[in-house]
């Protein structure tokens, strides 16, 4: 009943709604998935959905000059760079926290003279994707292109970062000619299609490919309740993110991360959590590919301290996010084909909890970068002398291609 009265109320049922939606390119990589590259304004009024424009985002910065955050305001990212770069719609999203990122979207959009939206819902290519693979393939006759589920990010790939764009275009309005194309399939959708395009809508959402902030307390609420708001994920037990902000490279997907995570427990429930993180950079050296310089903001559990001396010399202490602490680095500058790694070192009280019925418990969430793969995780829990897994231990190695949690419970032998 709850998503029943969200979807009406979003679908404009109790007055007209505009939403912004953002695009967002994961061959330059940010906390939440990828560099805004396109817009589009969608209106909702008695349960009509209406694409009123689509574009790229650059000429909308163009346009609205006066819409940027201050330097001093900037974040991180933009203020310690050499020189500092500003920080637009486009860059919202530098911290790995969509209803933070949209909210100031949305004040952006405002602040450069556009009406206010009710709404920002962004989406990767791998969205499009899964939308293409229930509407069928789009022609796009402008660059002689027929754009599939398939070849989707290929074409992408190609147009945008090879190709020479038509006269009077720029390389990524191919993006925006393509998304607003599938967008514009999926309005006009049969009713035929209507219930497998909400199953993919809704496996994208919870692959984070596609992510939604609301004015709205009942969509918000309904939002939150399926975990499709792209809020900071958050736990009390173990927990790593690598929040990648990428620099000028269009590498993403070329982009390979390995994690060696060791937790040495103690047997007061405390632990050493070491995580080295290797970047491997898979692609030849191209102008597109320099290196995969990013500024990497590692979050780490609940109550941990960064062990300074035994970590990799970082320069940037960063706050912390729903109560996890953070460390900076302008890291892993992996030329083509090379790797870099970058390591850090926490000490975490109380890393193992108690269950209700009083058992120990080790738990973990790490949560993965959106539209990506090739991402693994190898872990490795060391336990006190007298401690035993009751039935089977973690796994050695994971795969990030989704999020990945899991607890395990644990004999102390006292």
């Amino acid at each position: 009943e709850q998503g029943l009265t969200a979807l009406m109320s979003f679908a404009g049922d109790s007055g007209p709604k505009r939403y912004l939606f953002l695009s967002q390119n994961p061959d330059e990589v940010r906390p939440t998935g990828g560099f805004i590259g396109t817009y589009g304004v969608l209106t909702a009024e008695g349960g009509q959905l209406t694409l009123e424009r689509y574009d790229g985002i650059e000429e909308w910065i163009i346009d609205h000059p006066r819409a940027i955050v201050p330097q001093a305001e900037a974040g991180s990212p933009f203020r310690h760079r050499d020189p500092p770069i500003p920080r637009t719609i486009a860059n919202v999203n530098s911290i790995p926290d969509w209803p933070r990122a949209a909210e100031l979207a949305a004040r952006l959009w405002k602040d450069g003279g556009e009406a206010p939206v009710d709404g920002v819902i962004s989406f990767t290519p791998g969205f499009l994707a899964r939308i293409l693979s229930v509407v069928g393939p789009v022609s796009i006759p402008s660059y002689n292109e027929t754009v599939t589920a398939a070849n989707l990010h290929d074409r992408l790939d190609f147009q945008t970062h090879r190709a020479t764009p038509p006269t009077g275009a720029r390389a990524k309005d191919f993006v925006a000619v393509v998304a607003e194309t599938i967008m514009q399939k999926l309005l006009e959708a049969p009713a035929s299609q209507w219930e497998p395009l909400g199953s993919v809508m809704g496996q994208a959402f919870d692959a984070r490919e596609a992510l939604a902030w609301s004015t709205d307390p009942q969509v918000t609420a309904a939002l939150a309740d399926r975990g499709w708001d792209g809020r900071f994920r958050s736990t009390d037990g173990d927990f790593f993110y690598n929040s990648e902000f990428s620099y000028a490279a269009k590498n993403g997907r070329g982009i390979r991360r390995t994690y060696d995570h060791n937790v040495a427990l103690r047997a007061d429930g405390s632990a050493r959590v070491t995580t080295t993180v290797t970047v491997t950079n898979t692609l030849p050296p191209d102008p597109l590919n320099a290196s995969t310089l990013a500024y990497l903001t590692l979050y780490g559990p609940k109550g941990a301290v960064v062990d300074q001396a035994a970590s990799d010399g970082f320069g940037f202490a960063e706050p912390a996010l729903a109560g996890h602490p953070a460390v900076a680095w302008f890291r892993a500058a992996a030329p083509g084909g090379g790797q870099a790694t970058v390591k850090v070192v926490w000490e975490v009280p109380g890393l193992v909890k108690k269950t209700s019925n009083g058992e120990l418990e080790y738990s973990l969430l790490w949560p993965h970068l959106p539209d990506h793969t090739g991402d693994v995780v190898n872990l490795s829990v060391d336990l006190p002398a007298t401690w035993t897994w009751k039935g089977s231990p973690p796994p050695s190695q994971f795969s990030l291609d989704q999020e990945f949690s899991g607890s395990w419970r644990l004999a102390s032998g006292d």
